[in-house]
């Protein structure tokens, strides 16, 4: 119902409505060259006071604004009172505004209403309720807006709700433009996201210094201590944009600045930190990957196992699980990137396995954030540190170009690796008085197993020219079986050689034990000894500048101890001398050797008789064993010794011969128990018998010594014999001590 209003009054409303127009425009247009004019004209009219000259009142008013035959906005009152300064109280006040294409953009009501007509400028009061076409509906005590710049603004508190969600914030600005670019800026804001696909327990909750969201691009920005949670979920930063779908569900975000990401159940969680980070969201607004960028560090906890991950750039697609984010799979990359492997089982210490390399590829098992699989690849170096359990310390590293591991999600520990490309380990004793120095091995490949129990490394398989290296030792194979447990590096393949400055050994197979300091070969053994060193000395050769060789079917060698053990089919030669037995024993501590089982040797000579034209006459020696001290030049043969010498022949149960340093010659030698030397047609036999080269004597001693001469028919006996003269003057002796000679008999050789 309107009350009767005078002419003049009509008259004055249709000006006030001209220059109402009119003044709006040009704020409009200066507004727009001259940003936070809003601000100051609020600044200025908060407290301009209001004339009390009231030149009109009028009730249940409606006003429709068009302009172009297009509707600008619609003005609602229960009752208006205009003021002779131009300015306008309103009560019970609506006003609609409209877009260009007619259609409503925002509504705001208020119980009071203060319009300004000369600046354009609306201050709601009292219950003021606002909405804009895009679902957003808030509520406060005072909102002010400004026609020319078309933004609803107030710094009072204020309530919020929309469609995917509702909040509170301590000040609005709502820029709500013709073209539909809307913007709302908030500030001290805190709000929940809830869209219609989530229940109460996938809420997010937001928190933020200010948050701007644009209508048009569906986009928003929060500054300043933002934080952004949902349950055991939790993302801070300092400042985030983010992306809304069309049902204004988040739909992807970006975090910069001290960017924390977690998200923690029952004895697991999930963190990452970076300098940025992206996560992307599904319908359920349920986060479903993350990519983090510049100095990041991931941890992935697990019950008692963890992974943190390091890197400039981190990959991660993330799934739920009863609430909580868990990882499908993480890629790292971008440089140099690092995994390290935290196992903090009840009955162990924490042990850290470490993995760095250029880029990494992490895959977990489906619904925990257990690993089930770990790519590396580009220079990748896996460090696996001791195990308390083990049986002793050391630490392993292993570098290849590409590498593998698998793991039990259900237990939490690694399995199996693999490695290939280029393949180094390197081994470090980690005890303090450990003698032994780092060892390394090199193959093209490499199969690791994990003992179940320590989580440490249970055996090695490297394949693809394996080479060995640790101080001066050198080792090669085609490939090797490392089994941690015993310590043993089995060589297999590719005629298997292992060397020092000493010399080399090559066999079928070879076994080395570094930890142990022993080694093992099988299987067609070939040793060679180089000259001049300490373990050539301990063999019975003359030649110091000629390499000395050893074939057996076995070998065995005790570094510490230093000392060696061929058996099987033993055969140890230089140039043309050899000891032939079926076990050897070298120990080069002592300088003593030990042959055993059928000794068969050809290591001296007779000396050449002086003026005589002919060579030297080999000695061959054959014995159930032999004994040799370097030190003492002494070469002990025991158990049926056989001696021959051209067509002489000694028998006995032991033979002492003693060479000459520095030449393959015999200088004397000592047989005992049950002698016999024959010669062609002639025999002695005695209980000792002595040889000195230097006279050319043989002299046998017994009770009593014999010879028996089948040329001469002569048979005689005495308690020593003397063979003189090559053996061509024969002296008999009694037992008296007096040298009385009792027969001395000269046979010529070759007469009957």
């Amino acid at each position: 119902m309107k009350w009767p209003e005078p002419k003049w009054a009509l008259a004055v409303r249709l000006m006030a409505i001209a220059l109402f127009a009119t003044v709006g425009a040009a704020i409009f247009l200066s507004s727009r060259q001259q940003p936070g004019v809003l601000r100051r004209r609020s600044a200025e009219t908060k407290h301009a006071p209001l004339s009390a000259h009231v030149l009109s009142v009028s009730e249940h008013i409606r006003h429709l604004q068009v302009q172009g035959g297009r509707p600008l906005f619609l003005l609602t009152a229960a009752r208006d009172e205009v003021y002779d300064d131009g300015h306008h109280e309103l009560s019970d006040v609506s006003v609609t505004l409209y877009a260009a294409d007619a259609s409503e953009r925002a509504r705001i009501t208020a119980r009071r209403a203060v319009y300004y007509q000369t600046s354009g400028l609306v201050i709601f009061a009292t219950d003021v309720r606002a909405w804009t076409r895009e679902g957003l509906r808030f509520r406060t005590e005072e909102l002010r807006y400004d026609q020319a710049t078309e933004v609803l603004h107030t710094e009072r508190p204020v309530t919020f709700e929309h469609a995917s969600g509702w909040g509170e914030s301590q000040g609005i600005e709502v820029h709500l433009p013709r073209d539909r670019r809307n913007r709302v800026v908030l500030h001290a804001v805190r709000f929940a996201v809830a869209p219609n696909a989530s229940g109460p327990s996938e809420l997010w909750s937001v928190r933020a210094a200010a948050a701007t969201f644009e209508s048009v691009t569906l986009t928003f920005r929060l500054a300043g201590d933002v934080v952004l949670a949902r349950e055991v979920d939790e993302l801070r930063a300092d400042r985030l944009d983010g992306v809304l779908d069309r049902e204004h569900r988040i739909r992807q975000i970006t975090a910069g600045g001290n960017v924390r990401l977690r998200s923690r159940a029952e004895h697991t969680a999930v963190e990452i930190a970076s300098e940025s980070l992206t996560l992307s969201f599904t319908e359920r607004q349920d986060v479903s990957r993350a990519i983090a960028r510049g100095s990041v560090v991931a941890r992935f906890r697990d019950r008692a196992e963890e992974q943190e991950l390091r890197g400039p750039r981190l990959d991660v697609i993330l799934a739920s699980s009863h609430g909580a984010l868990v990882p499908h799979f993480a890629r790292a990359e971008g440089g140099r990137v690092s995994l390290m492997i935290r196992d903090g089982s009840r009955d162990r210490r924490v042990v850290e396995r470490q993995v760095e390399a250029d880029r990494l590829e992490a895959f977990f098992r489906t619904g925990t954030r257990a690993l089930q699989r770990l790519r590396a690849s580009g220079n990748v170096r896996v460090e696996i540190p001791p195990t308390p359990s083990a049986k002793t310390a050391e630490r392993t590293t292993i570098w290849a170009q590409e590498a593998e591991l698998m793991f039990d999600g259900e237990e939490d520990r690694v399995t199996t690796g693999r490695a290939s490309g280029d393949v180094r380990v390197e081994v470090e004793p980690m005890e303090a008085s450990a003698a032994r120095s780092r060892r390394m091995t090199m193959s093209a490949t490499l199969f690791i197993e994990f003992d179940p129990k320590t989580h440490g490394i249970a055996r090695l398989l490297q394949s693809g020219k394996f080479r060995y290296m640790e101080g001066d030792r050198r080792a090669e194979s085609e490939r090797a079986i490392y089994e941690a447990d015993s310590g043993w590096i089995r060589l297999r393949g590719g005629a298997p050689t292992v060397w020092d400055a000493r010399g080399r050994t090559r066999a079928e197979e070879v076994d080395v034990n570094p930890r142990e300091e022993r080694s093992v070969a099988r299987g067609r053994v070939v040793t060679t000894v180089l000259p001049r060193e300490a373990m050539a000395r301990t063999l019975p050769f003359a030649e110091r500048d000629a390499p000395i060789f050893i074939a057996a079917d076995r070998l065995e060698v005790d570094h510490r101890a230093r000392r060696a053990r061929y058996t099987g089919a033993v055969r140890a030669w230089q140039q043309d001398t050899y000891l032939a037995a079926e076990e050897l024993e070298l120990d080069e501590a002592d300088r003593t050797l030990l042959a055993r089982g059928r000794v068969r040797s050809f290591l001296f000579r007779a000396p050449r008789a002086e003026g005589a034209l002919t060579e030297a006459v080999p000695i061959f020696v054959s014995a159930a064993r032999l004994i040799y001290r370097e030190a003492e030049r002494k070469i002990v043969y025991e158990g049926e010794v056989s001696l021959q010498r051209g067509a002489q022949r000694l028998l006995a149960e032991s033979l002492t011969a003693f060479v000459r340093p520095d030449a393959a010659e015999i200088e004397r030698a000592l047989a005992e128990r049950k002698v016999v030397l024959t010669d062609p047609e002639r025999r002695a036999y005695a209980e000792r018998a002595t040889y000195d080269a230097a006279g050319e004597r043989i002299v046998l001693e017994g009770s009593p010594a014999r010879l028996e001469d089948d040329r001469q028919g002569v048979r005689q006996q005495g308690a020593r014999l003397t063979f003189l003269d090559r053996g061509d003057t024969v002296l008999v002796e009694g037992s008296e001590g007096a040298r009385r000679v009792k027969t001395v008999r000269t046979i010529p050789r070759g007469k009957q």
